[in-house]
Formats: C-alpha cells, sequence, structure tokens
C-alpha cells in the first residue's frame, strides 16, 4: 500500500490567501476613499463635475435653455447650495439633463450624495456583467475584477468628481455581456443609450457593423432615433441644436488644448506648439485618427464567434480604441480601461505561448501607470525634470506630467492588443492576403521567363 504525500507548498490555498487579504484591502480603502469622504463632504473635488449635469437638469425643469452658460452662472450665483461659482458649459446630449431632472430638485449637497451612491451600484452592475463574461477567471472572476477597480484611481476620481463614467462603463459592459450570450439587438441597444448619454461609445457600433452582426446595428439604430425623438419631445429640438453647436462645434474643440487631456489629439498639440509648427497638427491628428481607425478595422475584419475570448478581447480593444481617438481623455474617463484589463486577462489565461509570463507582465505595467494616484505621477516628474517638460523645457508643466504617462499607458496597452489579435485571428487574414500577393507575383514571373525565353 502506497502511501500519498501531500505538496510542501499548497499553491490553491496560499493563492486564496493572497487574494482575500488583498480584497479585504482595496475594499476597505475604496469604501473610505472612494465613498466615506465623499457622503461626509470632505473629498477634494466635492461633485464639481457634477454641478454640470445638475444646473442644465434644473435649468431644463424650470423650461430654460440647458446649454445657455450665462443662465447657468446666473442658477449658480442665486443658489448657495451650489459650491462651485466656475460653471463650465454642458457638453452632453440632453438625454442626462433629462434623466437627472429629480435630482436637480434636491439640494445640490443631498443630490451629489445620492449620485456618489448611484454610482456606486453602477459599479457592482459593471463587476457583476464582466465576471460573468470572464469565465475564464472560475470563481475568481469578481475577486479580481474587484480588486482592480478599487485600486484604480480614475475610479476614485470619478466619484470625487460625481462624473458619468462609471454609468458609461455599465452599459457598455451590458452590451458586452448581451453579445457573448447572442443578444445583439441588446448590445446595439445599450451602445446607442450609452451615445445619447455620452457621444464616444458611439465608436463602439463600428466593431458591429464590421462584424456583420446586424441585429446589434438595428439596435444601435432604433435605440438611438427612439431617445433622439424623446429628448427633441421632451426639451424641444432647440436642445439638440444646442448640443451640436455648444459641444460638437465650441467646447470640445477648445478643450483640446487643455494641458491635463491625456489624448493623442492634446499630445500632437502640446508637441506641435512648443516647436512652433502648430501649422502641421491638425493634419497629424487626422493621420493618428485614421492609423487607429485602420488598425481597429484590420483587426476586425475576421468573424469571430461572440462566445469566443477573441471577441471580448476585440471588443476592447474597441473601447480602448475610444480614448484613443476622442480629441478628449480625462483621468476619469480611463474607468473604462476595467474592461479592457479585464478581457486581456481573460484571454492571456486560457493562451498557450511560451510568452504569456512577459505579456501579464507588460499588462500588469501598463495597469499600474494607469491606475496610479496622479500625485504620485506629479511628485516624480518633479524630482525628474527640474523645470517644464522633458524635451521642450518651458512649455510644458510638469504637475500635468501624467496625462503623457495615462496615454503612454494607453498607447502601449493598444500596441499589446493589436499584436494578440494579429498573431491569433488576424493572422490567416494576414497569410491569405501574402499567399495571394506572392501567387500573382510567381505567375507574372513565368510569364516573364517565357517572354524571355
Amino acid at each position: 500500500m502506497t502511501k500519498e504525500h501531500t505538496p510542501l507548498i499548497n499553491t490553491e490555498r496560499i493563492l486564496t490567501i493572497f487574494i482575500a487579504v488583498t480584497l479585504m484591502f482595496s475594499i476597505t480603502r475604496y469604501t473610505v476613499d472612494g465613498f466615506a469622504l465623499q457622503m461626509m463632504g470632505r473629498s477634494l473635488s466635492q461633485g464639481g463635475d457634477f454641478q454640470n449635469y445638475y444646473i442644465p437638469s434644473a435649468l431644463f425643469v424650470a423650461g430654460k435653455n440647458m446649454y445657455d452658460r450665462e443662465e447657468a452662472l446666473k442658477f449658480a450665483m442665486s443658489h448657495p447650495s451650489v459650491e462651485y461659482s466656475y460653471v463650465s458649459y454642458y457638453l452632453y446630449p440632453p438625454l442626462l439633463a433629462i434623466v437627472l431632472a429629480p435630482l436637480s430638485q434636491l439640494p445640490f449637497p443631498t443630490a451629489y450624495r445620492v449620485w456618489v451612491v448611484l454610482q456606486q451600484v453602477f459599479l457592482v452592475g459593471t463587476l457583476l456583467l464582466l465576471a460573468r463574461s470572464l469565465p475564464m477567471f472560475g470563481r475568481w472572476s469578481l475577486p479580481i475584477l474587484t480588486v482592480l477597480a478599487c485600486n484604480m484611481y480614475p475610479f476614485y476620481l470619478s466619484n470625487d468628481m460625481g462624473q458619468v463614467n462609471v454609468l458609461i462603463l455599465l452599459l457598455v459592459a451590458a452590451a458586452l455581456d448581451g453579445a457573448i450570450r447572442g443578444r445583439m439587438f441588446f448590445a446595439g441597444v445599450m451602445i446607442g443609450i450609452a451615445t445619447m448619454i455620452k457621444i464616444s461609445p458611439l465608436l463602439l457600433i463600428g466593431l458591429f457593423v464590421l462584424q456583420r452582426r446586424w441585429p446589434a446595428v438595428w439596435g444601435f439604430v432604433v435605440s438611438m432615433a427612439l431617445l433622439t425623438t424623446l429628448s427633441a419631445l421632451i426639451a424641444g429640438p432647440e436642445a439638440i441644436q444646442g448640443f451640436i453647436n455648444v459641444s460638437l462645434m465650441r467646447s470640445i474643440p477648445d478643450q483640446v488644448r487643455w494641458i491635463n487631456n491625456a489624448s493623442p489629439s492634446a499630445f500632437i498639440h502640446r508637441m506641435f506648439e512648443a516647436l512652433h509648427i502648430g501649422q502641421f497638427e491638425m493634419g497629424v491628428r487626422w493621420l493618428t485618427v485614421l492609423i487607429v481607425l485602420g488598425v481597429l478595422g484590420l483587426c476586425s475584419l475576421k468573424q469571430v464567434k461572440p462566445d469566443d475570448p477573441i471577441f471580448a478581447l476585440i471588443f476592447g480593444f474597441w473601447v480602448l480604441g475610444t480614448h484613443l481617438i476622442s480629441p478628449i481623455t480625462w483621468e476619469h474617463h480611463l474607468v473604462l480601461t476595467l474592461l479592457v484589463f479585464g478581457v486581456t486577462a481573460g484571454y492571456l489565461v486560457q493562451m498557450k505561448s511560451r510568452n504569456v509570463v512577459l505579456l501579464a507582465v507588460i499588462l500588469g505595467m501598463n495597469y499600474s501607470l494607469i491606475a496610479f494616484e496622479n500625485l504620485t505621477l506629479n511628485r516624480f516628474g518633479q524630482w525628474q525634470f527640474g523645470r517644464g517638460w522633458w524635451i521642450f523645457s518651458g512649455n510644458y508643466l510638469r504637475e500635468y506630467f501624467y496625462a503623457d504617462v495615462r496615454l503612454l499607458a494607453l498607447s502601449t496597452l493598444f500596441c499589446l492588443i493589436g499584436i494578440l489579435l494579429f498573431q491569433s485571428q488576424a493572422r490567416p487574414f494576414w497569410h491569405h492576403a501574402v499567399g495571394r500577393v506572392r501567387a500573382v507575383l510567381s505567375i507574372r514571373n513565368r510569364s516573364l521567363a517565357r517572354l524571355n525565353n
């Protein structure tokens, strides 16, 4: 009778303890800094961006133009509960102001705290949806995603400012979950709703067009048409016109110049302004957009089954693309990268390659650069660079060094996912194309050889 020897190191148990301790630390920190401080009125921003939803909603209820900044300034001056005297333009479609109208009838501090609670609901819903969409992690899916989310500074910043990005993340995660389960029409509807709240998710429907998932496209079109009509009927056609004029035509182009913008367009603007070659800026910006769109398109040509991990990876690739194509990418927008990191890590788990450890390390480094609190990066920037930016000294404020760090992480992550897709589902397409070119060249060479003979 042989004796069974137990291993000296129980890897499963050690991993369980490690994740449990990390999870407790992450949730505790997030509960304090990401929720309790906001509810106690001690956060740094205390709803500074939520004010830009609150005031337009109040103007809508009062029957005034929600895009009129003069009216917004008057409202802020006449309501002591609104803490910020500076009022920005309302940049979102009318639907968000219409939906938040009930909160605008509460005092601003109360409305902000209700919004913070709702953001926790959105986050929990997102985590549950992503955990269901990433079965390759098994029972670790929800704990891993929770740890990732609770250690990302963009989530803390989004709560502090009262931003809407966690709601957008929930809708995008619902679209992915619906697509994986074959509910394409539902996926298109979710993207349509997200687009009517914030315009940037519009790009995602391009994936479904290239994948020929027409029910998703129809769901998107129907939801967009219904919500646009509903917004025009409730807020008036002038609200739609106001969004086009104020947001798309004026405010968004102006904000590209804001130095804490982490988009490629902003980086190109800063660099070209420092070099005094601003006349080439717009052309290079459009070229960058076309390159990103081209890469997204080429990596999405081959039809992929929705329940294949590659489909989730391509979906995350397009979500990441919204940050690189948009002229504005603030730090709190990066909550959407939770989905990108989740699907990429999920793909690496089931990937059979000797390079998977190296790829995981690269992914972890990119996560760290996006998850870091910007105070840490600011201190590093001040230590590393004596004055100004390291190339164009004096033309770049070092306290916004983190914007370029975020852009570096987004760009590297984009390249990493692009390589993964190229090596997996995109490779047969390229091999087929190269094979056809070689065949044509071979026929041509044989023909020339016969003529020469």
